[in-house]
């Protein structure tokens, strides 16, 4: 394995939610979801990444509810505000978490690495007692920028004439892959798209963050109790696969233990797996994104020309129009 950094010490394990229901509903296997469930049960909260009411950004939110914690599900692939709206007001939720830890709260902080080194450097600047405080990475690909997320869902209502009620790019039409966008308008129409072919899986693939091509989060520097994601690299016949998805759970230390022990095994499957085979097959847990080829000229397209145009010619006009033409002939 071309990883360079000692994982020996990584206890690592993959699951998924029983109930089928749960588990379609899940972004991966649902892990993120069952151990937010158990903090929350044991009176803790739990701060995740929702869509804005409009949906056109994200930004945190602080469940404290089995019915408020649904509003994290789902994966987001754009960069997020250090925000949470608090009755119509923006409030930091560096602030918000402050004040949940001085009051003795279990809290539960899920982010990308990035975000989670800045909750630990704020509460060390702060002086905060973080015995209450635990956390979970979610593996990064580098997230796209807002601007590419806005003008989608922007163009996704001037297309069908309707406002957006709901939004998630890892939808599971058909099971674990392939990842489908869901839209949902207020007129009621629908709109599918397998998300490697859209405009926004296109984007996601190409443009993203300047700064995750040098992600100081790697390797042996995440900061996470745990680092969650999906158990890529797991086929239909190794044991603990399942067709609407799977968790894998990268375990650093003895909190992240902690968390996995409370799991309940009658309503989550969960299993030790090998930590080598796992990382093999998640290399952005210890490889940052690279830029791509097409970056700047797809930057420049954007900027000037709008996301549609960007995509459309992101490989040169004529191969634009090749493209459309195999589209029209159904190839």
């Amino acid at each position: 394995m071309e990883c360079n950094f000692n994982y020996s010490e990584l206890k690592t394990y993959s699951g998924y939610y029983i109930d089928k229901n749960k588990l379609k509903e899940s972004a991966s296997g649902g892990a993120a979801t069952v151990i937010s469930e158990n903090i929350i049960k044991s009176g803790g909260c739990v701060f995740g990444i929702v869509y804005t009411d409009n949906f056109y950004e994200a930004e945190y939110y602080c469940a404290e509810t089995l019915e408020e914690l649904k509003k994290l599900k789902g994966s987001k692939y754009v960069e997020t505000k250090k925000t949470i709206t608090n009755d119509g007001k923006l409030c930091s939720v560096y602030d918000i978490l402050e004040n949940k830890l001085k009051l003795g709260k279990k809290v539960l902080y899920i982010g990308l690495g990035c975000d989670i080194g800045a909750v630990y450097k704020i509460c060390e600047n702060k002086n905060l007692d973080i015995s209450n405080l635990y956390t979970i990475e979610l593996i990064c690909h580098g997230p796209t920028t807002k601007e590419v997320h806005s003008k989608y869902i922007s163009e996704l209502e001037e297309k069908f004439n309707s406002k957006i009620i709901d939004f998630t790019v890892k939808y599971k039409k058909v099971g674990w892959v392939p990842q489908y966008i869901h839209a949902e308008f207020e007129n009621r129409k629908i709109y599918e798209r397998p998300f490697a072919g859209s405009d926004y899986g296109v984007a996601f693939s190409i443009y993203t963050r300047k700064a995750c091509f040098n992600c100081k989060f790697r390797a042996d520097n995440h900061k996470a109790d745990i680092v969650i994601g999906d158990y890529w690299g797991l086929q239909k016949d190794m044991p603990g696969y399942n067709e609407y998805g799977v968790s894998i759970m990268f375990v650093r230390n003895e909190k992240g233990d902690s968390l996995i022990k409370d799991i309940d095994d009658t309503i989550f499957s969960l299993q030790e797996t090998s930590t080598k085979f796992a990382l093999e097959n998640n290399k952005m847990y210890y490889k940052c994104r690279e830029k791509h080829q097409k970056y700047d000229a797809f930057e420049k397209n954007f900027k000037c020309k709008g996301l549609h145009y960007a995509v459309t010619y992101r490989d040169g006009f004529i191969k634009a129009v090749i493209r459309k033409i195999k589209n029209k002939l159904g190839r």
